[in-house]
């Protein structure tokens, strides 16, 4: 706990100490991405964030400098816990830095965590306090796909929350149990056991707030549908009321939202 919040205070210093207005780069991410960007989007940005690598026991080293797009990870409380980093460079089509392993030259994720993300979430758009409906999906991108359609046409946004869950592990939470995937096999011919949909209660995951009457989780397609389906039915059930309604769209195998909704 205290390893925990050390890291979470030196999280929180380099946050303030990013720029809060010289988003030029930023905004020309969202535009490569063709999302609209929320007026009151809290992000801001670091021209050279360092990216690192783990070297194994327990050493590090930065591989990589460059612009960056910060976003804050928030508690149940609205407490500040966590980063959310994603690397970008504006000559890549879809906006995002390539970063290579310096030994094996392999591709390494754009998007780094750091601090507490186990029942946080990334706010995006919406008041807490009155809106009455949530959009979540697992990062930023998918998320403001359901916003950035729904500005386009005109449908009112004022009374939703636009919510990304960093992912989905943490839209979902824990599983009591796991069950054995219908194809996919290890090394050895055995099923691969996955989380099923009955959630454990005393596990963290992304918050929804009471007074949500409907509750919209999305499901990228991009990754194993099995896996996907089991995590949007465990959320469901987690955050299921009385009076609720709670809808899980799935986009096409192979597709998130937001590469579905660009076409």
């Amino acid at each position: 706990a205290a390893y925990r919040e050390r890291e979470r205070e030196r999280l929180y210093g380099q946050w303030q100490g990013a720029a809060a207005n010289a988003l030029e780069v930023v905004r020309g991410y969202f535009d490569a991405r063709d999302l609209i960007m929320p007026p009151k989007l809290r992000v801001r940005f670091l021209p050279l964030a360092p990216y690192y690598q783990g070297l194994g026991d327990d050493a590090f080293e930065v591989i990589h400098r460059g612009p960056c797009m910060l976003a804050p990870i928030l508690n149940a409380d609205g407490r500040f816990s966590g980063l959310h980093y994603t690397w970008l460079d504006l000559s890549q089509a879809n906006g995002k830095a390539v970063i290579l392993h310096p030994s094996t030259g392999e591709i390494l994720p754009s998007k780094k965590v750091r601090g507490t993300k186990a029942g946080g979430f990334i706010h995006l758009s919406g008041d807490p306090l009155t809106a009455t409906t949530q959009i979540s999906g697992e990062g930023i991108e998918t998320t403001l796909a359901l916003y950035t359609s729904m500005t386009r046409t005109r449908r009112a946004t004022a009374h939703i929350l636009f919510r990304a869950a960093i992912d989905l592990g943490n839209l979902a939470g824990r599983a009591i149990e796991t069950v054995r995937h219908p194809t996919a096999k290890t090394d050895k011919g055995r099923p691969v056991r996955i989380p099923g949909d009955v959630p454990d209660m005393a596990s963290p995951a992304m918050p929804v707030p009471e007074q949500i009457d409907e509750l919209i989780l999305l499901g990228d397609g991009d990754s194993d549908r099995v896996t996907t389906t089991l995590a949007l039915v465990r959320a469901g059930r987690r955050h299921a009321r009385e009076g609720r309604a709670i809808r899980c769209p799935m986009a096409p195998d192979g597709e998130d939202f937001d590469s579905w909704r660009r076409k």
